[in-house]
């Protein structure tokens, strides 16, 4: 996954959405999906409780965004 690119609009997450996407998400599907926040709010560091493994690896890619 890109994150410049879906920071941007021009690229999907892991799961084929849109950053757009996740912002028109109700107020349920919000609830129900937790796996967005740490793509929509990336961390610098991996998480220990999401594992997909996607968050900023690289001080050139936190500077980017």
């Amino acid at each position: 996954m890109n994150y410049e690119d879906f920071l941007t609009l021009k690229g999907k997450d892991f799961k084929g959405r849109t950053l757009e996407d996740i912002w028109s998400f109700t107020d349920k599907e919000i609830e129900e999906n937790h796996d967005f926040i740490q793509i929509v709010f990336p961390l610098n560091k991996p998480s220990q409780s999401v594992f997909h493994g996607y968050y900023l690896d690289s001080q050139d890619l936190v500077d980017q965004i």
